[in-house]
């Protein structure tokens, strides 16, 4: 079983997990990515993203989350967010952004009043629940909401960006499965039993390292 998050005596820690395929020179590294956290993780994930070839990233381009990092500045708990703390575009590393709108779609009318709506959400979830992350493993689904629209918020939140994803990560496979390449998946920890399942089952690949990174230490370091 692969684990991604766990959370032991106050410390919660990130596994960093390079895959790799018998007879295919592309690898991938996971990045179980907690959103909120000491500013030290997100040196330590910029710093092992440099070394990859190519980064699948969730979420939208640091110029186009304008508000949401305005809002992401203010804490009041020592912590840092991952939209502040970490740009992956100044890395010098090509970046995919499965969610992405495509260029050729004009935005709709409606576009800037989301943007502002889904910032504020977004932030103000980060402010009251910053330590609220239990272990997560490549068997750990959220418990499916009871009520209805909770399981409409869940299937846009999680189950069709994973599905999203999972298309991405099959055309790199199939665009580059025979270049000596790291694709780096910096993704939240929930999608990442997805792309495991996918990877492993779908495409044959096996975890071969795991490296753990600290997210954050105990209140006291707040």
């Amino acid at each position: 079983m692969m684990r991604f998050i766990e959370s032991r005596d106050d410390i919660v820690r990130s596994a960093v997990t390079i895959l790799r395929r018998p007879g295919t020179p592309l690898q991938f590294a996971l990045f179980p990515m907690v959103h909120v956290a000491e500013p030290a993780f997100y040196e330590q994930v910029a710093a092992r993203l440099r070394g990859c070839g190519l980064i699948v990233a969730e979420g939208l381009p640091h110029a186009e989350l304008r508000q949401l990092r305005r809002l992401a500045r203010v804490r009041f708990d020592g912590l840092v967010d991952q939209v502040v703390a970490l740009d992956l575009e100044a890395l010098g590393v090509p970046v995919l952004w499965p969610e992405r709108q495509p260029a050729d779609e004009p935005p709709g009318p409606w576009d800037p009043v989301l943007e502002s709506a889904g910032a504020a959400v977004t932030w103000l979830s980060r402010i009251a629940f910053p330590r609220n992350l239990p272990d997560v493993d490549d068997t750990t689904r959220p418990q499916e909401p009871a009520w209805p629209l909770g399981r409409a918020w869940d299937r846009f939140t999680l189950h069709d960006r994973d599905k999203e994803l999972l298309l991405e990560l099959g055309r790199v496979f199939r665009a580059r499965q025979q270049q000596p390449l790291v694709v780096a998946v910096v993704y939240g920890a929930y999608h990442m039993a997805a792309v495991a399942g996918f990877l492993t089952g779908r495409l044959g690949y096996r975890p071969a390292e795991t490296e753990w990174l600290t997210v954050r230490h105990g209140p006291a370091a707040g």
